[in-house]
């Protein structure tokens, strides 16, 4: 049995354990209580802290969007003040180049100045022109008129940032701020000029092609067909490119030419009938217009085509370089000119003659027949007289020998020589008759036989002198040779109410000395030298007309301005070593 005593020791441990458990339950509620209150306390202050940092955002926002606003509104003002300033400002822009060098704030003046001086430079550039080894051309830019055009392209530096929008001209200038503008520079030239100069390359390359060609003899009527020949040939559009960049680039260089082989285009039989078969045509004047217009008869041909066709099919025919003769029927007009208007031809118009060394028998001969050829030649009113048509093929089976005469600036026998005297002498009838030139070039060294600016130098295929009859009636072209050495070239026709007195002139501008080639000969003697052949100075000139009516000056123009070649002189000097005995 348990005590009393061990009862109450029961009592009093329960109730001392309940007590504890009370103190721990009460110690729980307070900490529960208290972290309830610090998890509101700190809920509150994040809020707050938040609601701190949205207001501060915010804040950050407005001023951002007032910098940005105020940035833009700045930018804005600037570049309205610098637009503005850039409008009153007439000179070139910062940072503005021409040719590598800086132009900034030049005047308009200043930039032509500057372009003036560059284009002398480039007035002086000069392109040798090789095939292979041989230095066949001199290109100078000068001789095509190359310079810079001044106009353009001072246009285009004074309208950089000025021909735009403001915004897009603002962006320009303020570009160039930062990266230097270099303006194109524009160049002008005689394309007339340069293709001239084209043709007389292409006529000086070595060993050239020739085409099949054809021609007809109209005093002989026969029709002339020439075999073409295999041979050298350039690219002309890629030559005119090349020289052009050369001369853009300001440099002095060689030009190496690249020829490409061509085989000669043989003649269309077909297109030959229907270029020479025609029907015959009587003169007749044709009173419906004013003045009335004189039309010259034509001759009419027909040619066996069969016989032709077979003729050139034979193998002896087919050789190139070949000239083969064919001859044409002919059909006579019924009514010639010359029998309803003989009296038209009355009036002597003017008259030229040139002169010739009478003991060069072959030039002599091909003059005489060049002279033969023109002899009787009507030019009627509005029609255009082709020098190369009417004289045709120069040929040696038309009596041709050959004789010294000029090619791509060098002399050279050819069949030939002397012919162009007669251009030359017609060109000058022409003119004094106050005909139009139509075609007219000149030779590329200097001629004795009339003066300077005044020749006329032809080329059949190539060049050709060509006169139109500009004046109200026909005129006739007549022929005078002197085995003496003289050969006369007259125009008549019929004066018209105003006749013009006219008179031709020339002018030598500066001389080009002629340069020494030295050549070692071993047949001579050595220390000893002869000269092979004259050296001649060539020379820049112009030629000019003057009108007289009634002997008051009307007009006096410029008619060319022209550049010949010096003729180098060539001396040979002597290597070879002698042997001497002493006895």
């Amino acid at each position: 049995m348990e005590s009393k005593n061990d009862e109450t020791d029961k009592n009093a441990i329960q109730s001392a354990y309940i007590e504890e458990n009370k103190i721990i339950n009460d110690e729980t509620k307070i900490s529960e209580n208290n972290e309830i209150s610090l998890e509101n306390n700190s809920n509150k202050e994040v809020k707050h802290h938040r609601q701190e940092l949205i207001i501060k955002e915010d804040k950050k926002r407005k001023i951002f969007i007032f910098i940005f606003i105020f940035s833009i509104v700045t930018i804005c003002i600037l570049l309205s003040i610098i637009a503005i300033l850039n409008r009153f400002n007439t000179n070139v822009y910062k940072n503005v180049y021409i040719f590598g060098e800086n132009i900034s704030n030049y005047t308009s003046e200043e930039v032509i100045n500057f372009l003036d001086e560059k284009s002398k430079i480039i007035s002086s550039t000069k392109i040798d022109v090789y095939q292979g080894e041989k230095d066949i051309y001199d290109v100078k830019s000068e001789d095509i008129d190359f310079v810079i055009d001044t106009q353009k392209t001072s246009d285009n530096v004074m309208q950089f940032g000025r021909k735009d929008n403001i915004f897009v001209d603002n962006f320009k200038i303020l570009k160039a701020f930062f990266t230097k503008k270099e303006i194109d520079v524009e160049y002008k030239y005689s394309n007339e000029k340069l293709d001239t100069m084209i043709k007389n390359i292409d006529l000086t390359i070595e060993n050239r092609f020739v085409d099949d060609s054809y021609s007809l003899d109209e005093i002989k009527h026969i029709l002339i067909i020439k075999k073409g020949i295999t041979g050298n040939s350039i690219d002309y559009n890629k030559f005119k490119d090349d020289i052009i960049a050369i001369l853009k680039s300001r440099n002095t260089n060689n030009y190496s030419l690249d020829v490409i082989i061509k085989k000669p285009k043989e003649i269309d039989i077909n297109k030959l009938y229907t270029d020479v078969k025609r029907s015959p045509e009587d003169a007749r004047i044709d009173n419906t217009t004013l003045p009335p217009q004189f039309i010259n008869e034509k001759v009419g041909y027909d040619l066996d085509i069969q016989k032709l066709n077979n003729i050139l099919n034979l193998d002896e025919n087919k050789v190139e370089g070949k000239s083969i003769e064919f001859n044409l029927i002919t059909l006579e007009p019924k009514i010639k000119l010359s029998e309803i208007n003989y009296t038209l031809y009355n009036d002597k118009l003017a008259g030229y003659t040139t002169y010739f060394d009478s003991s060069q028998k072959s030039r002599g001969n091909n003059i005489e027949i060049a002279l033969k050829y023109l002899n009787g030649s009507i030019i009627m009113p509005g029609q255009t007289f082709s020098f190369n048509d009417k004289v045709g093929e120069i040929t040696q089976s038309k009596g041709y020998l050959p004789a010294a005469t000029f090619k791509g600036g060098n002399i050279v026998n050819e069949i030939g020589g002397g012919v162009c005297q007669t251009s030359s002498t017609l060109y000058n009838v022409a003119l004094m008759s106050n005909l139009e030139i139509i075609e007219r070039h000149q030779h590329g060294l200097p001629v004795g036989y009339v003066p300077p600016s005044r020749d006329a130098t032809i080329y059949v295929g190539v060049l050709d002198l060509k006169v139109k009859n500009n004046r109200k009636y026909p005129v006739k072209i007549v022929t005078v040779y002197s085995k003496a050495g003289n050969m006369n070239i007259s125009m008549y026709g019929t004066k018209e109410k105003e006749e013009y007195e006219i008179t031709l002139s020339s002018k030598v501008l500066n001389y080009i000395p002629f340069s020494t080639k030295y050549i070692a000969d071993n047949n001579t003697k050595k220390d000893t030298s002869y000269i092979v052949s004259n050296g001649v100075n060539g020379y820049t000139s112009q030629s000019y007309i003057t009108k007289k009516l009634n002997g008051t000056i009307v007009s006096s123009n410029l008619l060319t301005k022209d550049t010949y070649k010096p003729q180098q002189q060539v001396v040979n000097y002597g290597i070879k070593e002698t042997n001497i005995s002493i006895y």
